[in-house]
């Protein structure tokens, strides 16, 4: 038997950041330290006003564009007809409004992509739990103002918890493969109760502390 001691901590945690500005109008009535929240739970919303505007003018352009993509074709349609009608020779791309429909049909690509940046900017407002945690920080309040790159708070994931175990280097020949595998009783005792679980390592860090040698 090997005997250590570490500390508890969530397997994964993530510091929340707004990537959009705006004011914070909503709040979750779990989004406070110590609460828990599911995956995906909306946490804290920024006022979406602006953004949905965005959408609506990025939407509208895209309307417009692909209008001048449809008539660009019609036109180019009626050119080859006309060419054809007046001379046998080929036609030139100019001539068949090649470049022009080109052009109209950049316009549209672009104006997809602002409809595609509009709606992950309205998106970005509600700021949502990446998994089911427990809310160590909240660094907002109802009213506040987000800024890009703000800290909004920080969650500690609930379904897995590691417990770094330091071994010392005397003791590490009786660990088979470095202890990878190897079953672990873990007791700990809170509130003055005593509670036991039983783990399993699942890697070797490789790693001496300088201070400690373990």
């Amino acid at each position: 038997e090997v005997a250590s001691h570490g500390m508890v901590t969530p397997k994964y945690e993530t510091q929340l950041i707004a990537q959009v500005n705006g004011e914070i109008v909503e709040l979750s009535d779990t989004f406070v330290r110590g609460g828990f929240v599911k995956k995906n739970q909306l946490l804290a919303r920024i006022d979406p006003n602006d953004y949905q505007a965005a959408l609506i003018d990025a939407q509208a352009s895209m309307a417009t564009a692909r209008a001048a993509l449809e008539k660009e074709v019609a036109q180019g349609k009626v050119a080859e007809r006309e060419w054809k009608q007046i001379t046998d020779t080929s036609p030139t791309e100019l001539s068949l409004r090649k470049p022009q429909l080109a052009q109209e049909l950049a316009r549209v690509k672009a104006a997809q992509a602002s409809v595609l940046r509009a709606e992950r900017n309205l998106e970005r407002t509600e700021i949502r739990a990446p998994y089911d945690a427990m809310i160590d920080s909240r660094n907002i309040g109802l009213g506040s103002f987000a800024s890009i790159g703000s800290k909004i708070g920080h969650v500690l994931a609930t379904a897995t918890a590691e417990v770094r175990l330091p071994v010392a280097d005397n003791q590490l020949e009786f660990l088979v493969k470095q202890g990878v595998d190897a079953k672990v009783n873990l007791i700990g005792i809170y509130a003055g109760k005593e509670t036991q679980w039983s783990a399993t390592i699942v890697r070797n860090e490789g790693v001496v502390d300088k201070k400690s040698r373990m």
